[in-house]
Protein backbone atom coordinates (compact mmCIF):
# COMPACT_ATOMS: atom_id res chain seq x y z
CA UNK A 1 0.00 0.00 0.00
CA UNK A 2 2.75 2.31 0.41
CA UNK A 3 3.99 1.92 -3.16
CA UNK A 4 0.61 2.52 -4.37
CA UNK A 5 0.98 6.48 -4.72
CA UNK A 6 4.33 6.29 -6.58
CA UNK A 7 2.99 3.31 -8.86
CA UNK A 8 -0.39 5.48 -9.42
CA UNK A 9 2.20 8.35 -10.78
CA UNK A 10 4.34 6.17 -13.01
CA UNK A 11 1.52 4.52 -14.39
CA UNK A 12 -0.47 7.64 -15.39
CA UNK A 13 3.06 9.57 -16.46
CA UNK A 14 4.72 6.16 -18.67
CA UNK A 15 1.01 4.18 -18.78
CA UNK A 16 -1.40 6.69 -19.96
CA UNK A 17 1.06 9.55 -20.76
CA UNK A 18 -0.35 12.04 -18.60
CA UNK A 19 0.99 15.53 -17.65
CA UNK A 20 2.76 15.60 -14.02
CA UNK A 21 0.10 18.25 -13.02
CA UNK A 22 -2.80 16.34 -13.69
CA UNK A 23 -0.77 12.90 -12.38
CA UNK A 24 0.75 14.25 -9.31
CA UNK A 25 -2.37 15.70 -7.47
CA UNK A 26 -4.16 11.75 -8.39
CA UNK A 27 -0.95 10.37 -7.06
CA UNK A 28 -1.10 12.87 -3.93
CA UNK A 29 -4.87 11.50 -3.14
CA UNK A 30 -3.79 7.98 -3.54
CA UNK A 31 -1.15 9.13 -0.64
CA UNK A 32 -4.25 10.75 1.45
CA UNK A 33 -6.15 7.49 1.31
CA UNK A 34 -3.49 5.08 2.31
CA UNK A 35 -2.62 7.43 4.85
CA UNK A 36 -5.61 7.68 6.49
CA UNK A 37 -6.87 3.95 5.80
CA UNK A 38 -4.06 1.45 6.23
CA UNK A 39 -1.68 3.50 8.23
CA UNK A 40 -4.39 4.84 10.18
CA UNK A 41 -3.51 8.74 10.33
CA UNK A 42 -5.82 11.16 11.55
CA UNK A 43 -7.12 14.08 9.44
CA UNK A 44 -5.34 16.46 11.65
CA UNK A 45 -1.86 14.35 10.93
CA UNK A 46 -2.87 14.46 7.25
CA UNK A 47 -3.71 18.28 7.21
CA UNK A 48 -0.17 19.08 8.90
CA UNK A 49 1.49 16.81 6.80
CA UNK A 50 0.16 18.23 3.81
CA UNK A 51 0.67 22.03 5.43
CA UNK A 52 4.44 21.26 5.64
CA UNK A 53 4.38 19.88 1.97
CA UNK A 54 2.82 22.54 0.57
CA UNK A 55 5.33 24.76 2.79
CA UNK A 56 8.47 23.23 1.41
CA UNK A 57 7.46 23.64 -2.09
CA UNK A 58 7.02 26.76 -2.41
CA UNK A 59 11.03 27.12 -2.19
CA UNK A 60 10.88 25.35 -5.09
CA UNK A 61 7.97 27.11 -6.74
CA UNK A 62 9.93 30.52 -6.13
CA UNK A 63 12.73 29.15 -8.10
CA UNK A 64 10.37 27.97 -10.82
CA UNK A 65 9.04 31.44 -10.91
CA UNK A 66 12.35 33.40 -11.02
CA UNK A 67 14.28 31.23 -13.31
CA UNK A 68 11.31 31.27 -15.74
CA UNK A 69 11.83 35.58 -15.28
CA UNK A 70 15.08 35.48 -16.48
CA UNK A 71 14.58 32.68 -19.50
CA UNK A 72 11.40 35.29 -20.23
CA UNK A 73 13.86 38.47 -20.06
CA UNK A 74 16.79 36.21 -22.22
CA UNK A 75 14.08 35.21 -24.86
CA UNK A 76 12.56 38.99 -25.36
CA UNK A 77 15.92 40.32 -25.37
CA UNK A 78 16.59 37.95 -28.19
CA UNK A 79 19.84 36.55 -26.24
CA UNK A 80 19.45 32.84 -27.31
CA UNK A 81 19.44 33.72 -31.14
CA UNK A 82 23.02 34.65 -30.55
CA UNK A 83 24.30 32.50 -28.47
CA UNK A 84 24.03 29.90 -32.14
CA UNK A 85 26.68 31.44 -33.84
CA UNK A 86 28.54 32.64 -31.17
CA UNK A 87 28.90 28.96 -30.08
CA UNK A 88 29.94 27.68 -32.83
CA UNK A 89 33.06 30.30 -33.08
CA UNK A 90 33.91 28.40 -29.56
CA UNK A 91 33.88 24.92 -31.14
CA UNK A 92 33.14 24.29 -34.25
CA UNK A 93 31.92 20.25 -33.60
CA UNK A 94 27.84 20.07 -32.91
CA UNK A 95 28.53 17.35 -30.15
CA UNK A 96 31.18 19.52 -28.21
CA UNK A 97 28.71 22.46 -28.29
CA UNK A 98 26.12 20.36 -27.08
CA UNK A 99 28.76 18.60 -24.62
CA UNK A 100 29.53 21.75 -23.39
CA UNK A 101 25.83 23.05 -22.42
CA UNK A 102 24.50 19.75 -21.47
CA UNK A 103 27.57 18.38 -19.33
CA UNK A 104 29.89 21.00 -18.34
CA UNK A 105 27.49 24.61 -17.79
CA UNK A 106 24.85 22.46 -16.44
CA UNK A 107 27.21 20.88 -13.91
CA UNK A 108 29.02 24.47 -13.42
CA UNK A 109 25.64 25.53 -12.37
CA UNK A 110 24.66 22.51 -10.14
CA UNK A 111 28.07 23.76 -8.46
CA UNK A 112 26.65 27.17 -7.21
CA UNK A 113 22.77 26.81 -7.47
CA UNK A 114 21.39 23.84 -7.57
CA UNK A 115 17.42 23.49 -6.76
CA UNK A 116 16.62 22.58 -10.55
CA UNK A 117 17.75 26.00 -11.67
CA UNK A 118 20.52 23.92 -13.54
CA UNK A 119 18.04 22.11 -15.66
CA UNK A 120 15.64 25.15 -16.16
CA UNK A 121 18.51 27.83 -17.39
CA UNK A 122 20.11 25.00 -19.83
CA UNK A 123 17.09 23.59 -21.53
CA UNK A 124 16.20 26.72 -23.46
CA UNK A 125 20.19 27.45 -23.95
CA UNK A 126 20.48 23.56 -25.47
CA UNK A 127 17.36 24.36 -28.12
CA UNK A 128 19.03 27.83 -29.01
CA UNK A 129 21.63 25.80 -30.25
CA UNK A 130 19.19 23.79 -32.43
CA UNK A 131 18.69 20.43 -29.78
CA UNK A 132 15.17 19.54 -30.35
CA UNK A 133 13.03 20.55 -27.20
CA UNK A 134 12.65 17.21 -25.72
CA UNK A 135 15.94 16.22 -25.51
CA UNK A 136 17.04 19.75 -24.29
CA UNK A 137 15.21 18.58 -21.65
CA UNK A 138 16.64 15.02 -21.21
CA UNK A 139 20.56 16.54 -21.67
CA UNK A 140 21.07 18.23 -18.99
CA UNK A 141 18.93 15.92 -16.53
CA UNK A 142 21.49 13.44 -17.21
CA UNK A 143 24.58 15.52 -17.34
CA UNK A 144 24.01 17.69 -13.91
CA UNK A 145 22.91 14.23 -12.31
CA UNK A 146 26.72 13.21 -10.79
CA UNK A 147 26.91 16.68 -9.14
CA UNK A 148 23.60 15.74 -7.19
CA UNK A 149 25.39 15.19 -3.90
CA UNK A 150 28.51 17.82 -3.70
CA UNK A 151 27.06 20.07 -5.73
CA UNK A 152 25.26 23.42 -4.29
CA UNK A 153 28.30 23.77 -2.66
CA UNK A 154 27.94 20.54 -0.66
CA UNK A 155 24.33 20.46 1.11
CA UNK A 156 23.33 16.63 0.37
CA UNK A 157 26.57 15.44 1.54
CA UNK A 158 26.32 17.46 4.91
CA UNK A 159 22.98 16.12 5.16
CA UNK A 160 24.11 12.80 4.54
CA UNK A 161 26.98 13.63 7.42
CA UNK A 162 25.19 15.10 9.77
CA UNK A 163 21.78 12.99 9.90
CA UNK A 164 23.80 9.36 9.83
CA UNK A 165 25.74 10.27 13.03
CA UNK A 166 29.11 9.54 10.96
CA UNK A 167 31.77 10.57 12.71
CA UNK A 168 36.02 10.78 12.38
CA UNK A 169 38.08 11.80 9.70
CA UNK A 170 38.94 8.62 8.50
CA UNK A 171 35.50 7.53 8.65
CA UNK A 172 34.30 10.62 6.83
CA UNK A 173 37.21 10.89 4.17
CA UNK A 174 36.62 7.31 2.86
CA UNK A 175 32.94 7.57 2.57
CA UNK A 176 33.50 10.79 0.16
CA UNK A 177 36.07 8.46 -1.63
CA UNK A 178 33.23 5.82 -2.31
CA UNK A 179 30.81 8.46 -3.18
CA UNK A 180 32.72 10.37 -5.16
CA UNK A 181 34.11 6.88 -7.02
CA UNK A 182 30.70 6.17 -7.62
CA UNK A 183 29.77 9.85 -8.49
CA UNK A 184 33.03 9.59 -11.47
CA UNK A 185 31.12 6.62 -13.05
CA UNK A 186 27.26 8.35 -13.32
CA UNK A 187 29.67 11.09 -14.76
CA UNK A 188 30.99 9.14 -17.32
CA UNK A 189 27.83 7.28 -18.06
CA UNK A 190 25.98 10.29 -18.66
CA UNK A 191 28.68 11.81 -20.90
CA UNK A 192 28.38 8.75 -23.38
CA UNK A 193 24.58 8.63 -23.03
CA UNK A 194 24.88 11.87 -24.45
CA UNK A 195 26.95 10.68 -27.48
CA UNK A 196 24.89 8.11 -27.72
CA UNK A 197 21.71 9.94 -28.19
CA UNK A 198 23.37 12.41 -30.63
CA UNK A 199 24.27 9.78 -32.98
CA UNK A 200 24.55 6.45 -31.60
CA UNK A 201 28.29 4.69 -31.98
CA UNK A 202 28.96 7.34 -34.44
CA UNK A 203 28.33 10.09 -31.88
CA UNK A 204 30.35 7.61 -28.59
CA UNK A 205 33.39 6.87 -31.15
CA UNK A 206 33.61 11.44 -31.74
CA UNK A 207 32.92 12.02 -28.43
CA UNK A 208 34.81 9.52 -26.51
CA UNK A 209 37.82 11.62 -26.05
CA UNK A 210 35.94 14.77 -25.07
CA UNK A 211 33.92 13.25 -22.30
CA UNK A 212 36.64 11.44 -20.74
CA UNK A 213 38.78 14.25 -20.50
CA UNK A 214 35.62 16.72 -19.40
CA UNK A 215 34.30 14.07 -16.63
CA UNK A 216 38.15 13.75 -15.95
CA UNK A 217 38.08 17.33 -14.76
CA UNK A 218 34.97 16.59 -13.08
CA UNK A 219 34.37 13.37 -11.80
CA UNK A 220 38.63 12.93 -11.25
CA UNK A 221 38.80 16.43 -9.51
CA UNK A 222 35.45 15.73 -7.29
CA UNK A 223 37.69 12.77 -5.75
CA UNK A 224 40.50 14.69 -5.02
CA UNK A 225 38.82 17.74 -3.77
CA UNK A 226 35.63 15.97 -1.74
CA UNK A 227 39.58 15.06 0.56
CA UNK A 228 40.66 18.41 0.97
CA UNK A 229 37.38 20.24 1.16
CA UNK A 230 33.74 19.06 0.38
CA UNK A 231 31.84 22.52 -0.39
CA UNK A 232 34.03 23.34 -3.09
CA UNK A 233 34.40 19.49 -4.56
CA UNK A 234 31.99 19.89 -7.44
CA UNK A 235 32.02 23.71 -7.93
CA UNK A 236 35.52 23.99 -8.62
CA UNK A 237 36.35 21.04 -10.73
CA UNK A 238 33.44 22.31 -12.79
CA UNK A 239 35.45 25.20 -13.27
CA UNK A 240 38.06 23.96 -14.64
CA UNK A 241 35.98 21.78 -16.93
CA UNK A 242 34.93 25.03 -18.51
CA UNK A 243 37.99 26.01 -19.42
CA UNK A 244 38.52 22.79 -21.20
CA UNK A 245 35.72 22.73 -23.02
CA UNK A 246 37.14 25.98 -24.42
CA UNK A 247 40.36 24.71 -24.83
CA UNK A 248 38.71 21.28 -26.65
CA UNK A 249 36.91 23.78 -28.95
CA UNK A 250 40.05 25.42 -29.82
CA UNK A 251 41.58 22.39 -30.87
CA UNK A 252 38.89 20.82 -32.95
CA UNK A 253 38.98 23.71 -35.79
CA UNK A 254 37.58 20.75 -38.06
CA UNK A 255 33.45 21.44 -38.22
CA UNK A 256 31.56 18.17 -37.69
CA UNK A 257 28.37 17.41 -37.44
CA UNK A 258 26.05 14.14 -37.83
CA UNK A 259 23.43 15.74 -41.07
CA UNK A 260 20.37 13.42 -39.23
CA UNK A 261 20.85 13.49 -35.34
CA UNK A 262 17.91 12.23 -33.96
CA UNK A 263 17.99 15.01 -31.20
CA UNK A 264 18.03 17.97 -33.67
CA UNK A 265 16.30 20.06 -35.23
CA UNK A 266 16.23 20.51 -38.61
CA UNK A 267 19.09 22.55 -39.50
CA UNK A 268 16.51 25.10 -41.62
CA UNK A 269 14.89 25.99 -38.92
CA UNK A 270 17.86 26.25 -36.33
CA UNK A 271 18.98 29.04 -39.23
CA UNK A 272 16.30 31.59 -39.14
CA UNK A 273 16.80 32.65 -35.94
CA UNK A 274 18.69 36.20 -36.11
CA UNK A 275 21.33 37.49 -33.67
CA UNK A 276 20.98 40.79 -32.28
CA UNK A 277 22.94 43.53 -33.69
CA UNK A 278 25.93 44.74 -31.29
CA UNK A 279 24.97 42.01 -28.69
CA UNK A 280 28.50 40.16 -28.04
CA UNK A 281 28.42 36.79 -26.34
CA UNK A 282 28.94 38.49 -22.77
CA UNK A 283 25.88 40.26 -23.06
CA UNK A 284 24.15 36.86 -23.80
CA UNK A 285 25.36 35.11 -21.35
CA UNK A 286 24.91 38.47 -18.47
CA UNK A 287 22.35 36.77 -16.49
CA UNK A 288 24.09 33.71 -15.60
CA UNK A 289 27.16 35.38 -14.96
CA UNK A 290 25.85 37.56 -12.31
CA UNK A 291 23.99 34.65 -11.06
CA UNK A 292 27.13 33.01 -10.79
CA UNK A 293 28.93 36.04 -9.22
CA UNK A 294 26.07 36.56 -7.20
CA UNK A 295 26.03 33.06 -5.67
CA UNK A 296 29.26 33.08 -5.11
CA UNK A 297 29.83 36.54 -3.46
CA UNK A 298 27.06 35.31 -0.29
CA UNK A 299 27.59 31.68 -0.21
CA UNK A 300 31.36 31.48 0.35
CA UNK A 301 31.55 34.59 2.47
CA UNK A 302 30.67 36.06 5.71
CA UNK A 303 27.90 37.26 4.17
CA UNK A 304 25.83 34.13 4.30
CA UNK A 305 25.68 34.35 8.10
CA UNK A 306 24.83 37.85 8.14
CA UNK A 307 22.05 37.39 5.60
CA UNK A 308 21.21 34.23 6.81
CA UNK A 309 19.72 35.24 9.98
CA UNK A 310 16.53 36.15 8.15
CA UNK A 311 14.80 32.88 8.72
CA UNK A 312 10.63 31.92 8.06
CA UNK A 313 8.69 28.94 9.62
CA UNK A 314 6.22 27.77 11.29
CA UNK A 315 5.50 25.56 14.59
CA UNK A 316 4.25 21.92 14.42
CA UNK A 317 3.11 20.05 16.97
CA UNK A 318 4.16 16.49 17.37
CA UNK A 319 1.85 13.91 15.49
CA UNK A 320 1.17 10.21 15.85
CA UNK A 321 -0.52 7.18 13.83
CA UNK A 322 -3.14 4.94 14.93
CA UNK A 323 0.02 2.28 14.38
CA UNK A 324 2.34 4.17 16.83
CA UNK A 325 4.68 6.26 13.89
CA UNK A 326 5.73 9.57 15.55
CA UNK A 327 6.05 12.81 14.00
CA UNK A 328 8.51 14.74 16.09
CA UNK A 329 7.09 18.67 17.15
CA UNK A 330 9.02 21.38 15.27
CA UNK A 331 9.49 25.27 16.89
CA UNK A 332 10.24 26.49 13.42
CA UNK A 333 10.16 23.81 10.20
CA UNK A 334 12.02 23.74 7.32
CA UNK A 335 12.72 27.37 7.69
CA UNK A 336 13.41 30.04 4.42
CA UNK A 337 15.67 32.13 3.85
CA UNK A 338 15.01 34.38 1.53
CA UNK A 339 18.26 36.64 1.29
CA UNK A 340 20.28 33.33 0.69
CA UNK A 341 17.92 31.02 -1.17
CA UNK A 342 18.45 30.62 -5.28
CA UNK A 343 15.27 32.31 -6.25
CA UNK A 344 16.81 35.67 -4.55
CA UNK A 345 19.69 35.15 -6.94
CA UNK A 346 17.99 34.65 -9.66
CA UNK A 347 15.63 37.51 -9.31
CA UNK A 348 18.19 40.41 -8.79
CA UNK A 349 19.92 38.78 -11.88
CA UNK A 350 17.14 39.07 -13.79
CA UNK A 351 16.88 43.11 -12.55
CA UNK A 352 20.26 43.84 -13.38
CA UNK A 353 20.54 42.66 -16.53
CA UNK A 354 16.93 43.65 -17.34
CA UNK A 355 18.28 47.33 -16.30
CA UNK A 356 21.20 46.76 -18.51
CA UNK A 357 19.12 45.00 -21.68
CA UNK A 358 16.88 48.29 -21.61
CA UNK A 359 20.54 50.34 -21.43
CA UNK A 360 21.49 48.74 -24.50
CA UNK A 361 18.01 49.07 -26.49
CA UNK A 362 17.83 45.22 -26.08
CA UNK A 363 14.45 45.20 -24.71
CA UNK A 364 11.59 47.70 -25.48
CA UNK A 365 9.63 50.14 -22.89
CA UNK A 366 6.76 48.10 -22.17
CA UNK A 367 9.25 44.61 -21.80
CA UNK A 368 8.81 43.93 -17.72
CA UNK A 369 4.63 43.13 -18.17
CA UNK A 370 5.20 40.75 -20.54
CA UNK A 371 7.84 38.99 -19.01
CA UNK A 372 6.28 38.64 -15.81
CA UNK A 373 3.06 37.76 -17.37
CA UNK A 374 4.53 34.90 -19.74
CA UNK A 375 6.60 33.83 -16.33
CA UNK A 376 3.59 33.33 -14.70
CA UNK A 377 1.50 31.90 -17.01
CA UNK A 378 4.01 29.14 -17.89
CA UNK A 379 4.70 29.03 -13.45
CA UNK A 380 1.02 28.10 -12.43
CA UNK A 381 0.79 24.40 -14.31
CA UNK A 382 4.63 23.43 -12.80
CA UNK A 383 3.46 25.00 -9.80
CA UNK A 384 0.42 22.69 -9.23
CA UNK A 385 2.75 19.95 -10.07
CA UNK A 386 5.55 20.56 -7.60
CA UNK A 387 3.04 21.33 -4.74
CA UNK A 388 0.93 18.14 -5.34
CA UNK A 389 4.47 15.87 -5.59
CA UNK A 390 6.02 17.92 -2.19
CA UNK A 391 2.67 17.52 -0.34
CA UNK A 392 2.82 13.52 -1.35
CA UNK A 393 6.07 13.43 -0.27
CA UNK A 394 5.22 14.77 3.07
CA UNK A 395 1.94 12.93 3.71
CA UNK A 396 3.67 9.52 2.83
CA UNK A 397 6.65 10.52 5.42
CA UNK A 398 4.60 11.73 8.16
CA UNK A 399 2.33 8.64 7.83
CA UNK A 400 5.61 5.79 7.95
CA UNK A 401 4.71 4.85 4.29
CA UNK A 402 8.32 5.61 3.35
CA UNK A 403 9.63 4.05 6.10
CA UNK A 404 8.22 1.10 5.85
CA UNK A 405 9.47 0.80 2.37
CA UNK A 406 13.00 0.91 3.17
CA UNK A 407 11.74 -0.97 6.39
CA UNK A 408 10.30 -3.94 4.36
CA UNK A 409 13.54 -3.93 2.17
CA UNK A 410 16.36 -4.24 4.87
CA UNK A 411 13.89 -6.95 6.10
CA UNK A 412 13.12 -9.01 3.47
CA UNK A 413 16.81 -9.29 1.75
CA UNK A 414 18.60 -8.84 5.20
CA UNK A 415 21.81 -11.25 3.35
CA UNK A 416 21.37 -9.17 0.08
CA UNK A 417 21.08 -5.50 1.72
CA UNK A 418 23.75 -4.09 -0.45
CA UNK A 419 21.92 -5.22 -3.56
CA UNK A 420 19.05 -2.88 -2.32
CA UNK A 421 20.54 -0.15 -0.87
CA UNK A 422 20.78 2.16 -3.46
CA UNK A 423 17.02 1.83 -4.66
CA UNK A 424 16.48 3.63 -1.46
CA UNK A 425 18.13 6.46 -1.90
CA UNK A 426 17.03 6.69 -5.94
CA UNK A 427 13.50 6.05 -4.61
CA UNK A 428 14.19 8.96 -1.76
CA UNK A 429 14.80 11.88 -4.72
CA UNK A 430 12.47 10.25 -7.13
CA UNK A 431 9.76 11.26 -4.55
CA UNK A 432 11.28 14.65 -3.09
CA UNK A 433 13.00 15.68 -6.08
CA UNK A 434 15.90 16.46 -3.67
CA UNK A 435 19.01 14.55 -2.92
CA UNK A 436 19.82 16.10 0.33
CA UNK A 437 16.02 15.76 1.26
CA UNK A 438 16.53 12.01 0.51
CA UNK A 439 19.68 11.92 2.79
CA UNK A 440 17.62 13.49 5.17
CA UNK A 441 15.32 10.84 5.29
CA UNK A 442 17.51 7.81 4.53
CA UNK A 443 20.86 8.19 5.73
CA UNK A 444 19.93 7.32 9.34
CA UNK A 445 17.91 4.39 8.80
CA UNK A 446 21.32 2.97 6.14
CA UNK A 447 23.52 3.82 8.75
CA UNK A 448 21.63 1.70 11.28
CA UNK A 449 21.06 -0.94 9.14
CA UNK A 450 24.41 -1.20 8.14
CA UNK A 451 25.03 -1.44 11.42
CA UNK A 452 23.41 -4.16 12.33
CA UNK A 453 23.91 -6.53 9.67
CA UNK A 454 28.06 -5.69 10.04
CA UNK A 455 28.26 -4.00 6.48
CA UNK A 456 30.76 -1.67 5.75
CA UNK A 457 28.56 1.84 6.67
CA UNK A 458 31.06 3.89 4.25
CA UNK A 459 29.72 1.98 1.06
CA UNK A 460 26.08 1.89 1.95
CA UNK A 461 26.09 5.52 3.15
CA UNK A 462 28.22 6.46 -0.35
CA UNK A 463 26.36 4.64 -2.58
CA UNK A 464 22.85 5.90 -0.81
CA UNK A 465 24.06 9.41 -1.95
CA UNK A 466 24.91 8.88 -5.39
CA UNK A 467 21.48 6.83 -6.46
CA UNK A 468 19.85 9.88 -4.92
CA UNK A 469 22.06 11.75 -6.81
CA UNK A 470 21.13 9.89 -9.96
CA UNK A 471 17.06 10.17 -8.63
CA UNK A 472 17.48 14.19 -9.68
CA UNK A 473 17.66 12.87 -13.44
CA UNK A 474 13.88 11.05 -13.18
CA UNK A 475 12.62 13.11 -10.38
CA UNK A 476 9.18 14.39 -12.16
CA UNK A 477 9.80 17.69 -9.56
CA UNK A 478 13.03 18.13 -11.74
CA UNK A 479 11.44 17.01 -14.74
CA UNK A 480 8.51 19.89 -14.71
CA UNK A 481 11.39 22.79 -14.10
CA UNK A 482 13.17 21.31 -18.01
CA UNK A 483 9.30 21.15 -19.69
CA UNK A 484 8.19 24.46 -18.61
CA UNK A 485 11.49 26.84 -20.03
CA UNK A 486 11.38 24.12 -22.58
CA UNK A 487 7.68 24.99 -23.52
CA UNK A 488 7.05 21.13 -23.94
CA UNK A 489 4.46 20.68 -20.80
CA UNK A 490 2.88 17.31 -21.14
CA UNK A 491 6.24 15.88 -21.97
CA UNK A 492 7.08 14.51 -18.69
CA UNK A 493 6.30 10.87 -19.32
CA UNK A 494 8.14 10.47 -22.86
CA UNK A 495 11.67 12.17 -20.87
CA UNK A 496 11.07 9.67 -17.55
CA UNK A 497 10.77 6.95 -20.45
CA UNK A 498 13.80 7.67 -21.96
CA UNK A 499 15.99 8.35 -18.72
CA UNK A 500 14.70 5.87 -16.34
CA UNK A 501 16.56 2.85 -18.09
CA UNK A 502 19.79 4.91 -17.84
CA UNK A 503 18.86 5.63 -14.03
CA UNK A 504 17.52 1.30 -13.55
CA UNK A 505 21.31 0.64 -15.09
CA UNK A 506 23.30 2.64 -12.94
CA UNK A 507 21.12 1.65 -9.69
CA UNK A 508 22.01 -2.24 -10.41
CA UNK A 509 25.43 -1.35 -11.04
CA UNK A 510 25.91 0.48 -7.97
CA UNK A 511 23.58 -2.42 -5.90
CA UNK A 512 26.02 -5.13 -7.41
CA UNK A 513 29.15 -3.35 -6.09
CA UNK A 514 27.39 -2.22 -2.99
CA UNK A 515 27.03 -6.17 -1.98
CA UNK A 516 30.39 -6.82 -3.36
CA UNK A 517 32.43 -4.21 -1.15
CA UNK A 518 30.10 -3.78 1.71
Amino acid sequence: MALAPILVLLALMLGLKWSAPKAAPAALLVAVAVALTTYRSSPLLVVLESLKGVWSSLTVVLVIFTALILYELSNQAKAFATIQPAITKIASNELVRILGIGLVLVSFLQGVTGFGVPVAVCAPLLISIGVKPLWAVIIPLTGHAWAGTFGTLALAWNALVVQSGLSGTDAVLTTALFATFFLLIVNVFSGLFICFAYGRWEGVRKGLVPVLILTGLQGGGQILFAQLNPTLACFVPSCFALLGFLAIGKLQKTPWSLPHSPIMQPRQEVAGSQAVPNMHLADTFLPYIILTVLTLLVLLSPLQGTLGQLQFGFAFPETSTGLGYLNSASDRYAPFSPLTHASAFLLLAAIISYAYYRKQGFLAADSARSILGQATRKAVPSSIAVISLMTMARVMGGSGQITVMATFTSAAFANTYGLFTPLIGLLGTFITGSNMSSNVLFAEFQMQTAQLLSLNPAVILAVQTAAGSIGTSISPSNIVLGVTTAGIMGSEGNILKRILPLALLLTALFGVAAWLIA
